[in-house]
């Protein structure tokens, strides 16, 4: 079981935009953040996930401080980004399944575990079938893909890692 808290988190960019924010959330768990634009929704998420430095408070995950670390975040949970291209650059030329296998060998990497060539195509092949993706993609650059393929490649990528916080 995965447990994730905060404690008194107050998070936005230049001005603080939620203030003393207290959750704790234990996996299985599912949580839906709602609320119009500009309220802090992504900013909250992108908070959890170390890529944004809270004003104030702490995030734990397990009891360890992840605040304001992706890296050490990273061990415990993966983040799907709105944009591929926050992710990646434009001109990298990379198919879809090159992409999810890229991050599967990255993964493997942060987390020194060893994984097999024929357990990460199984992974590949299982992740792109879970979120849609037809198998004539999977050779295609991904920036052929259209905006909705592209967020279902996202997706992919955050279950192949099989991380317990997405």
């Amino acid at each position: 079981m995965t447990t994730l808290n905060t404690r008194s988190l107050t998070i936005g960019y230049e001005k603080p935009l939620v203030y003393n924010i207290d959750i704790m959330i234990e996996s299985p768990h599912t949580l839906l953040v709602i609320g119009p634009n500009g309220v802090g929704k992504t900013t909250l998420l992108k908070t959890l996930a170390g890529l944004i430095k809270p004003h104030a408070g702490k995030v734990y995950v397990n009891e360890i401080d992840v605040t304001g670390n992706s890296e050490l975040a990273g061990m415990f949970m993966d983040y799907v980004p709105q944009l591929l291209s926050s992710t990646v650059s434009s001109s990298f030329p990379i198919s879809v399944w090159e992409f999810i296998e890229f991050s599967l060998i990255l993964h493997s990497k942060k987390t020194k575990t060893r994984i097999s060539e024929s357990e990460m195509r199984k992974i590949v092949r299982e992740v792109l079938c879970i979120v849609g993706i037809d198998n004539s993609l999977w050779y295609r650059s991904i920036w052929k893909l259209s905006g909705g393929e592209r967020q279902r490649l996202l997706i992919a990528r955050a279950l192949a890692n099989d991380q317990p916080i997405i």
